[in-house]
């Protein structure tokens, strides 16, 4: 631990003192806050006090030493004639008649009574101090309330250990059911324009729009919502579907990591040692991420490579979108019927990359990367234009084009036998009217 002796101390104070001298005419409010903070240190225009020889006698400050206070110009008045009396009344002046100390007595009854006519001179010019308008107050108040709600709520929850306003369980049953439907709207149209919104002033554009489009088709149909929260929480409600935004991602992930052990054929054989086994598939992943083999299959029957065509991908693509919990595909059968976006494809792609990421460094699987904007915003932007470069190919087009219809075709049958099945889980159910 370093130590500073007093000969550091008085170093400092003296480059202090010429730094204040110099600062002195354009902050002096700010030198007064400085030595405030810091008891230790004196202030330059004062020396150490010496048991005075004689009768105490006022002497002003140097002349380098000018202190400057936020006042007026009268009250600077009144301050220079509080200092002259009192600098009156410290001399001890000789013997005097009568008549000039009856003349001294005037004088200083004339200064003592100069503040009393300042403030009455600032009161003339300046209006003397009044309550404000109570009107203006309360318009004021509930301003303030609806600019500071979102945080004071926020605090008043947290502080008690419940639900904040971008926490669903904080909303009521109308406006949480709203909710629900605007985060399967945000999704849908986040897969297929940008699925790594960026904030913009810790607000995502994006969202804020699909937000309003949503309320905007709620209250044309006529739905309720409860008082109070709109447009309060508008805030708070966008955090909550980015939040939700990230939640989707990472589970578009952990889908890409059920899936690659089997299809990548990640599972070491057992001609390999246990303790080998995370080498193992630290190399294979390795391996397969280099010039992205991880996104091609073989080739066709030309003979030429089959580019972003993995089993893999197909198999994430169906459970994901069309299959799986968040099914976007209904939500959108117009596009997701016909043919597979071409930026689902290229979110699907960036997820595995971010699976092998992980994998290279750490073959037991125990940790992996956040998929997230910052990180692989940028990787699934470069997915995204390598296969706007392939349908740009004369030959590779064409088969990138009818791949996306097949696994549309294929993810919109899975979707549409799913519900058939969970209809005919019932079919037992019968009644006979004989």
């Amino acid at each position: 631990m370093m130590t500073l002796d007093s000969k550091d101390y008085s170093s400092d104070d003296s480059n202090d003192s010429n730094d204040k001298d110099a600062d002195e005419e354009d902050s002096g409010e700010d030198d007064e806050e400085e030595g405030g903070n810091d008891d230790t240190k004196e202030h330059p225009g004062f020396v150490e006090d010496v048991p005075p020889s004689q009768s105490p006698v006022a002497r002003p400050l140097t002349p380098e030493i000018q202190f400057q206070y936020s006042r007026d110009e009268d009250d600077v008045v009144a301050q220079t004639s509080l200092d002259k009396t009192s600098n009156e009344s410290f001399q001890d002046p000789p013997d005097i008649s009568p008549g000039p100390r009856r003349q001294a007595s005037q004088h200083i009854e004339t200064i003592t009574s100069k503040p009393d006519d300042v403030l009455q001179h600032h009161h003339k010019k300046n209006g003397k101090p009044r309550l404000p308008d109570p009107e203006s107050l309360e318009l004021l108040n509930q301003v303030s309330e609806c600019d500071v709600q979102p945080l004071k709520n926020k605090k008043s929850r947290s502080s008690r250990g419940g639900p904040t306003p971008d926490q669903l369980s904080w909303y009521g049953p109308r406006w949480k059911s709203f909710l629900e439907d605007a985060k399967v709207e945000c999704r849908a149209q986040h897969a297929l324009e940008n699925p790594f919104p960026t904030l913009v002033k810790n607000l995502p554009g994006t969202i804020t729009e699909v937000l309003i489009a949503v309320l905007v088709v709620w209250d044309t149909n006529g739905k309720q919502f409860e008082a109070g929260v709109w447009p309060e929480q508008k805030f708070n409600m966008t955090r909550l579907l980015y939040d939700d935004l990230s939640t989707w991602r990472s589970d578009l992930k952990k889908t890409a990591i059920s899936i690659a052990p089997v299809s990548y054929s990640l599972i070491p054989p057992l001609s390999v040692p246990v303790q080998e086994h995370a080498a193992w598939v630290e190399h294979t992943a390795a391996e397969l991420i280099k010039e992205a083999f991880f996104l091609r299959f073989g080739v066709d029957d030309q003979g030429r490579t089959r580019n972003f065509a993995h089993p893999a991908l197909h198999e994430a693509v169906i459970t994901f979108f069309y299959t799986g919990p968040y099914r976007i595909a209904r939500r959108m059968p117009e596009t997701f019927s016909m043919e597979l976006p071409l930026s689902c494809l290229a979110l699907v792609a960036a997820a595995f990359n971010c699976v092998f990421d992980g994998l290279v460094k750490n073959g037991h699987g125990k940790s992996y990367p956040n998929f997230s904007t910052k990180d692989y915003g940028p990787v699934y932007c470069q997915m995204l234009e390598l296969l706007k470069h392939i349908l740009e190919d004369a030959y590779h087009g064409p088969r990138l084009s009818a791949q996306l219809r097949e696994w549309a075709a294929a993810g919109w049958a899975a979707a549409m036998n799913l519900e058939g099945v969970v209809d005919a889980r019932h079919d037992h159910l019968q009644i006979l009217l004989d």
